[in-house]
């Protein structure tokens, strides 16, 4: 037998294809800023005046920045002594050591899955011509809060040996501007930093090695027992590797090194202001 349709039930078919494609093709804003990024990062030079102790910049952005609309957690990472550079050629230095290394050898991960949420960085690797002051970090975070799409809640830090140093003076000076650093062999011995770090409840996790023969390890151990005199709500985190050398960001910043099922990119992103 033969099914006859009337009209109206084409009608009706219609009206619901028309309403399945728009649910289906429904802001395709949302779907992309729920991509999950997977592509190598890349490092671009930035040679923006911001500041006359800035001698150029790596920029890294994650890869469908361009598409999307959503705003993504910020590092800033800090080199050493060895990588201070004055002309634009010397740029290349931050790629020896720290953050800038991972990436120019496709080490540096895409995306991190914290607490079931997906993040991906936008990255800073700035190089100074002089030993930076917390001026001159504050100078980089107001450019890349006019420049990009930044979450201002999760602002993290991080640097070696100097930079290690002028990461943590950093935290004490622009406390509330920061989610969570982590200076790795190098941190001050200001008093003032402490207590302004504990008093601003400013999370840090920093690394040594165990036989530094640049920065002795009770540097950091003096450094974390003087900010826990301070009673912080988040008591400050200390690793010392068995090492004789000064490098220990090597080991501490390889994304394959966790503590408690965490790596530093994952344990800083579990906080935020």
């Amino acid at each position: 037998m033969k099914l006859i349709r009337s009209p109206l039930f084409y009608a009706g078919v219609f009206v619901m294809t028309l309403i399945s494609c728009r649910k289906t093709s429904s802001n395709p804003e949302v779907s992309v800023n729920d991509i999950i990024e997977t592509a190598p990062l890349v490092l671009t030079r930035d040679s923006s005046p911001i500041n006359s102790s800035l001698n150029g910049m790596y920029v890294t952005l994650p890869g469908h920045y361009t598409a999307t609309t959503k705003e993504y957690p910020l590092l800033i990472f800090i080199h050493g002594a060895g990588q201070i550079g004055t002309s634009p050629g010397d740029l290349t230095l931050l790629t020896n050591d720290g953050v800038a290394q991972l990436i120019s050898i496709s080490k540096f991960p895409p995306n991190f899955n914290v607490n079931g949420k997906n993040f991906s960085f936008i990255i800073l690797n700035p190089q100074f011509n002089k030993y930076p002051t917390s001026a001159d970090i504050e100078d980089i975070i107001v450019y890349a809060k006019k420049t990009y799409r930044i979450d201002t809640s999760r602002i993290y830090l991080s640097g070696l040996s100097m930079g290690g140093i002028v990461t943590t003076q950093m935290g004490g000076d622009y406390t509330t501007q920061l989610a969570a650093i982590v200076p790795v062999s190098g941190v001050t011995d200001d008093t003032t930093v402490c207590r302004n770090i504990a008093a601003g409840d400013l999370p840090v996790w920093t690394f040594h090695n165990n036989e530094d023969p640049t920065i002795d390890v009770s540097v950091p151990t003096e450094f974390i027992s003087l900010t826990n005199s301070f009673e912080p709500l988040v008591p400050p985190k200390l690793t010392v590797f068995n090492a004789a050398v000064h490098d220990a960001w090597t080991a501490a910043l390889n994304p394959l090194y966790k503590e408690e099922n965490r790596n530093v990119y994952e344990w800083m992103l579990q906080y935020s202001r």
